[in-house]
């Protein structure tokens, strides 16, 4: 019985460090870079994500610059996408090579409510699995 409930504990701080840390860890990496440049991501990973959607689904695309492009993917290569956006009002077609892409979002936007609470859906599913997790190990 006290096995478990110092790995629950250990389990516990374990987690705690890792969702403190993470934050910090990636402003620390970003602020060593110097640049305004963010890393890209990598080329399979994007083809991967990107293989299985189909044309004309809903893009939120973050370059290495860090800029958003958001609109709709009208076509995949091996070299990178194309995505038709609103720009001033006007409709054009991006082009954009996956050395390009720091960061890719599939979907429409959350709005209204939605983004509001989705900070707060997290926490609670992150405690859902913490105590999921505690159950299981106390049995």
């Amino acid at each position: 019985m006290m096995i478990k409930s110092v790995m629950i504990r250990a389990l516990h701080a374990a987690l705690v460090f890792a969702l403190m840390t993470t934050p910090l860890a990636a402003r620390a990496a970003s602020s060593q870079q110097g640049g305004t440049l963010r890393p890209a991501m990598d080329a399979g990973k994007l083809k991967s994500m990107l293989i299985n959607v189909p044309a004309g689904s809903p893009l939120r695309v973050r370059t290495r610059d860090g800029a958003e492009v958001a609109g709709k993917l009208t076509q995949l290569t091996n070299d990178g996408i194309q995505i038709q956006a609103l720009a001033n009002g006007n409709i054009e077609d991006r082009t954009l090579a996956f050395g390009d892409i720091a960061g890719l979002k599939t979907g429409a936007r959350k709005t209204g409510a939605l983004s509001k609470l989705s900070p707060v859906l997290t926490i609670a599913s992150l405690l859902g699995t913490v105590g999921a997790i505690t159950a299981a190990v106390k049995k």
